[in-house]
């Protein structure tokens, strides 16, 4: 079985990744193992992107793992142009299979190294994918989203946080243990 992943970029910076579902083996079945404990998430989040994006908007989801966010949100919004981006080259050809025949653009790049122009993006997306950063690559996105959103763009964050329910512990241990 493959452990945690490095990819060498061609810039010849070492970026470190945990691929979807922790091992790379697992990559295709991120979406499937996913669905029952996110599903709602990703559908909030289109419909949150959809609601605030401007007709014809740009619309970025960084860290985009399968692109689910994105096809979720191409149902809703077909004037929206849609670009995903990932550290991982499994699961951008994983996310560019699943949208086959359904305008959506992907690439591969570490979330800190976006590869859009300054202020060419309407919405940012990034869903479930930011505790896995350490902070200075948390600190480098958080820049990069700030370079590539326009003027009044929207950026949508969603990730774990502390529970607030009385047993959310409980969850936040299941998935500790998943996720370590």
């Amino acid at each position: 079985m493959c452990t945690k992943c490095t990819l060498l970029h061609n810039m010849g910076t070492r970026k470190e990744f945990i691929p979807a579902a922790y091992f790379h083996c697992c990559t295709p079945l991120y979406e499937s193992l996913a669905r029952p404990f996110v599903s709602h998430i990703w559908r909030a989040i289109a419909r949150e992107a959809a609601r605030r994006s401007p007709q014809g908007g740009t619309v970025a989801d960084l860290g985009c793992g399968p692109g689910t966010v994105l096809r979720k949100l191409r149902m809703l919004r077909h004037d929206l142009r849609l670009t995903g981006t990932d550290i991982d080259p499994a699961i951008i050809r994983l996310a560019q299979k699943k949208a086959t025949g359904v305008s959506i653009g992907f690439g591969v790049s570490p979330i800190d190294q976006q590869p859009f122009p300054d202020r060419s993006i309407d919405s940012a997306i990034s869903s479930l994918m930011f505790h896995h950063l350490a902070l200075e690559t948390k600190q480098g996105a958080l820049r990069e989203v700030k370079r590539i959103l326009k003027p009044g763009g929207a950026f949508f964050l969603c990730d774990f946080s502390v529970p607030q329910r009385k047993y959310g512990w409980l969850s936040v241990e299941f998935w500790k243990y998943l996720e370590p």
